[in-house]
């Protein structure tokens, strides 16, 4: 929480991102390495970005370090995180994103080891709207304006931008050996693309890097783009409204795709709704892409915890859908259906109710690229929450030899283990290998 003990910087937390060991070992990214695993946080009243260590079993957080506008970074000016709105980290958790709605622009951050084994993080430069990118050749950025959510592909070869007030989707190239960040182009709202980015809000990109799909809260629309797998730019496929959808998507403000490509899930902030599209993920076909609506549920229509929804999540392993709620105060779950992508209400976690608190005003989810740990930002209370998926199967990440070991399997769940093993070129016989499970 804000202001307790040395936690500073989460005035108006606004997003959250878990980010992987950037020492870790690249032959087993489930190990950590000398560094460990980090939470970015970011605080827009507070014009900062805020650094927790995480632990890997328990899911807690530690407080490492807090970053606001105006700083002096290893001797460098830190700029660029005025109304700090959103962070993402590249997959190697080599670099740190901050959209920021105030300055309209994009700061960048290193991250690396200091000669002590701790942490390091360094300012990169920060990319403006109507200013320069971070090329050799100077090139004028577009779609910056109150910049509100960033996204990265799934080759982190380029960084998605939204602007809310240029009503646009801004893409970049990014350099994953430096970080750096090179404008391409931006999508702005037109009669061309259906009136459907008035507003912009959040950007995803699907799984298999062959599409970008952006929310416009002004417009209540979701619209479609093939993404160029050469340069990442995009270009406009079709859009989805109330009159094409059938669902009431008024002020759309999240989407989440699942990581097996096949749904697509929208928040309306203004219908107090989650919404579920299936995509065509066949590359094959001239459809590719392409939504088609599913299922609305809403707190209108008897699902609790879903007034002023926002942030929306699916879970590492496709089990599960979290919706934060920014007037709810609560975090809602469901069960997804692997097959056709339904949702079944499962229950919310309120401020207030309980033990639970540091809620008022959740923003933003994030989960542990495990599955284990999920992480929401709550901007009035200024608070970062940890809670643990107790409910999901898990089991540790590797073992050697007889292997005797606790694990915790959900109802209806299922554990995989994955065994190798070294055999003698002159080895003879069968190979056997046994397994008993014990009822705890």
């Amino acid at each position: 929480v804000n202001d307790v003990g040395s936690v500073s910087g989460l005035q108006g937390a606004s997003s959250v991102a878990v980010s992987v060991d950037p020492d870790r070992d690249v032959n087993n990214p489930l190990l950590d390495g000398p560094l460990g695993e980090y939470v970015y946080a970011t605080g827009v009243l507070d014009d900062s970005l805020v650094v927790f260590e995480r632990d890997p079993v328990s899911g807690t957080l530690d407080w490492v370090m807090t970053v606001s506008e105006g700083d002096t970074l290893n001797s460098t000016l830190v700029q660029g995180l005025q109304g700090a709105a959103d962070v993402v980290v590249s997959a190697d958790g080599a670099f740190v994103y901050v959209a920021s709605q105030v300055d309209d622009a994009v700061a960048v951050f290193a991250v690396s080891a200091s000669g002590a084994g701790q942490l390091r993080l360094d300012f990169l430069g920060a990319v403006n709207d109507a200013g320069q990118d971070q090329a050799a050749v100077p090139n004028l950025v577009d779609g910056l304006n109150q910049s509100v959510s960033l996204a990265l592909s799934p080759d982190n070869l380029n960084l998605y931008v939204v602007g809310a007030n240029d009503s646009a989707v801004a893409v970049f190239a990014r350099d994953p050996a430096t970080g750096l960040l090179t404008f391409i182009e931006a999508e702005t709202d037109s009669a061309a693309l259906n009136n459907s980015l008035a507003g912009a809000a959040d950007v995803a990109v699907s799984s298999d890097g062959g599409h970008v799909y952006v929310v416009g809260t002004n417009s209540s629309a979701v619209a479609v783009f093939r993404r160029n797998a050469g340069n990442g730019s995009l270009e406009f496929i079709e859009s989805h409204d109330q009159a094409s959808s059938g669902f009431d998507l008024s002020g759309a403000n999240s989407i989440a795709i699942s990581l097996d490509g096949l749904h697509l899930y929208v928040t309306g902030g203004l219908s107090h709704s989650v919404n579920v599209f299936s995509r065509n993920n066949d590359s094959l076909s001239g459809s590719y892409g392409t939504l088609a609506p599913l299922q609305q549920l809403s707190d209108e229509t008897g699902t609790p915890g879903l007034v002023g929804a926002g942030d929306v999540l699916v879970s590492p392993d496709g089990f599960h859908v979290y919706v934060a709620s920014y007037q709810s105060d609560a975090i809602a779950f469901f069960n997804r259906d692997a097959l056709d992508g339904s949702l079944t209400f499962m229950g919310a976690i309120s401020n207030g109710v309980g033990s639970i608190s540091g809620l008022d005003g959740v923003a933003a989810l994030a989960m542990s690229l495990d599955g284990r740990h999920l992480y929401s930002a709550a901007a009035v209370d200024g608070a970062v929450n940890a809670f643990s998926r107790v409910a999901d199967s898990s089991c540790p990440a590797s073992g050697s030899g007889d292997i005797d070991t606790a694990v915790n399997i959900a109802a209806g769940g299922s554990l995989l283990f994955n065994l190798t093993a070294t055999v003698s070129t002159d080895a003879t016989g069968e190979l056997i290998n046994t397994a008993a499970v014990v009822a705890d």
